[in-house]
């Protein structure tokens, strides 16, 4: 085996040169630029910025009158008619009023309640009245000027009963200002009531209670 010469083994490199140096650094350079390759890019945030929630508008209480409405709570009077704020109930719970609370309906400003022009002498209800002695009957109500009245020549909507007629109690009850009824009670004659002859709708026969049926039968209603 041949040994190397002195020569030769001042050829080698140190341990301090630069050559040996210079590879060590270009290795680190390589290193560091394969790290910053592999460096995942953060992405720009692109999302559309998403809506806030929003409180929900509290609803309107103190509307004067005139004003736009849904509900009574909304106005300041309490009274939401014909969609504005009314300065009255203007019979708003009957739905055959006389009044009205628009200028569409009545002339007046928005706001103000007064007779609704479309309703005039128009049926807004029942009252009892009679048209002979004795005989009592349901006439019809009219709208005039705002006011539910029986006009002078009312139209009748149900006689009670006929004139003479010993059969039947009857009357003409009245429980509200707009309605009205004939109501038809027992016979005069104690515990028993007034029928109908059967096949003859115009005999009468009073039997025992128990006994009457049906349109037969006069009952208090």
């Amino acid at each position: 085996m041949m040994l190397p010469e002195a020569g030769d083994l001042h050829d080698a490199p140190e341990a301090g040169d630069g050559s040996l140096d210079g590879n060590v650094a270009e290795g680190g350079d390589v290193a560091a630029m394969a790290d910053a390759d592999a460096a995942p890019e953060v992405a720009p945030d692109l999302a559309p910025d998403l809506p806030h929630e929003v409180a929900p508008e509290k609803p309107p209480s103190d509307l004067v009158n005139g004003m736009a409405c849904q509900v009574n709570s909304w106005c300041r009077s309490k009274f939401c008619v014909d969609g504005f704020c009314c300065n009255t109930a203007c019979e708003a719970d009957s739905p055959m009023r006389c009044n009205a609370c628009s200028m569409a309906k009545t002339g007046q400003k928005d706001g103000t309640c007064a007779a609704d022009r479309s309703r005039e002498r128009m049926k807004c209800g029942d009252a009892c009245g009679q048209v002979l002695m004795n005989v009592p009957a349901v006439l019809s109500m009219i709208c005039q000027q705002g006011q539910c009245v029986v006009p002078a020549v009312p139209d009748i909507t149900d006689t009670c009963r006929k004139q003479f007629d010993a059969c039947t109690t009857s009357f003409c009850d009245q429980p509200t200002n707009r309605t009205a009824r004939c109501v038809h009670t027992l016979c005069p004659q104690g515990g028993t009531c007034c029928c109908e002859m059967p096949g003859n709708p115009t005999a009468r026969s009073c039997m025992a209670t128990n006994a009457c049926r049906n349109d037969r039968m006069c009952v208090s209603q």
